[in-house]
């Protein structure tokens, strides 16, 4: 599930996580911050790609994750989900930059189940901070991860190693594929980049936990990437 949690406070902390655009001993992070009107507010983390653009889930700036949690405590649909009021990246000095939403993956909501799904697999966001981070960009793979693949992932603002796990298929065909980590991953770590432990290139976006194990992850694999950045 990729929904948020509501506080007492009206205030949602939505799974993300910071971000390393390159393996090295310094790799950047980049924090994500979203605001949705006066009612919540979700942090993750984004991947920076060439030309300033950033990249990260789109459960983590999009409205419709608003509108299942609402749905889950049945207050939707006697209830609007707020819109996006604020959104800002940060890179490893904590300066935040306000940036624009430019595309989101297009997201299906059934109201029986309060389901919130991306068709395709396409759980991203591509976001343009403005101005640009100087941070560098990270490629996105040729290939898909392969099962046993060695890869390294930002969580709780570690770099840790892992191994890739075969693939998990929504349930509706229409909603894609996914690749599976072997790895648990924090709260605050969606949108965050999974990497090949050799080349660093982007093999994956952190999408959620396996919602049958917990200890395995969900990721946006690299074919389904370098096909949401190819549209227009």
């Amino acid at each position: 599930m990729r929904n948020i949690l509501l506080s007492a406070m009206v205030v949602l902390a939505l799974a993300g996580c910071a971000a390393a655009p390159a393996v090295g001993p310094n790799p950047p992070v980049l924090a994500l911050e979203a605001s949705f009107g006066l009612m919540a507010r979700a942090r993750g983390s984004a991947v920076p790609l060439a030309g300033g653009l950033v990249l990260t889930a789109a459960h983590v700036v999009d409205e419709a994750s608003l509108r299942e949690e609402l749905c889950r405590l049945g207050r939707w649909p006697a209830e609007a989900a707020p819109y996006l009021a604020g959104l800002t990246v940060a890179g490893a000095d904590g300066i935040r930059v306000p940036a624009t939403r430019l595309r989101l993956g297009r997201s299906t909501f059934t109201a029986q189940g309060c389901d919130l799904a991306y068709r395709d697999g396409q759980d991203l966001a591509l976001l343009r901070p403005a101005p640009p981070l100087q941070v560098p960009g990270v490629a996105v793979c040729a290939a898909d991860p392969l099962p046993g693949q060695r890869v390294v992932a930002f969580s709780g603002g570690q770099l840790l190693p892992g191994r890739m796990a075969g693939e998990a298929a929504e349930a509706e065909a229409a909603n894609g594929r996914y690749a599976v980590l072997a790895l648990r991953l924090e709260p605050g770590d969606s949108g965050g980049g999974v990497f090949d432990a050799g080349s660093g290139c982007l093999l994956g976006v952190i999408s959620m936990r396996d919602p049958a194990e917990p200890g395995r992850s969900w990721l946006v694999r690299a074919a389904v990437i370098r096909a949401f950045l190819a549209t227009d």
